[in-house]
């Protein structure tokens, strides 16, 4: 909108199930089994959508948007514990203010970038498909 301090965009419904599904098709293309009831002894996935941005630049009409994610992961293997934190950022020049429909696509966007960049991160897919660690005594 014109007026930066009260033009807001909110989802328009429930976002989890939909970065839900994202994450499981890619731990299942991991050869991972993902269910809503894991067994205790289950590895624990627990992702957290820490930001997600959107800032038009220009006055009085935006001229360039720039939009980040942040989320959050951590994986509870019972002895062993993973931690990480994954980011990204855009920028895009237009011509006239974005349109509803080019929002959803930049936030859609951006949010699948940084759950792409989560899912090909090689230090947490190494320790997903790591052996259970040995109990010490």
């Amino acid at each position: 909108g014109i007026y930066a301090t009260t033009s807001l965009i909110t989802p328009a419904g429930d976002i989890t199930a939909p970065v839900r599904a994202a994450i499981a098709s890619g731990l299942v293309s991991y050869g991972f089994a993902v269910t809503p009831d894991p067994q205790p002894d289950a590895i624990k996935m627990k992702v957290q959508i820490e930001d997600i941005g959107y800032q038009g630049e220009g006055s009085p009409t935006v001229r360039k948007v720039k939009t980040r994610a942040v989320i959050k992961v951590t994986v509870d293997k019972g002895a062993q514990e993973y931690t990480g934190r994954y980011q990204a950022k855009s920028a895009k020049e237009v011509l006239t203010a974005p349109s509803e429909e080019d929002n959803d696509k930049m936030i859609n966007d951006i949010v699948s970038k940084v759950l792409q960049r989560m899912m090909t991160d090689k230090e947490l897919v190494d320790f997903l498909q790591s052996g259970p660690t040995p109990q010490s005594q």
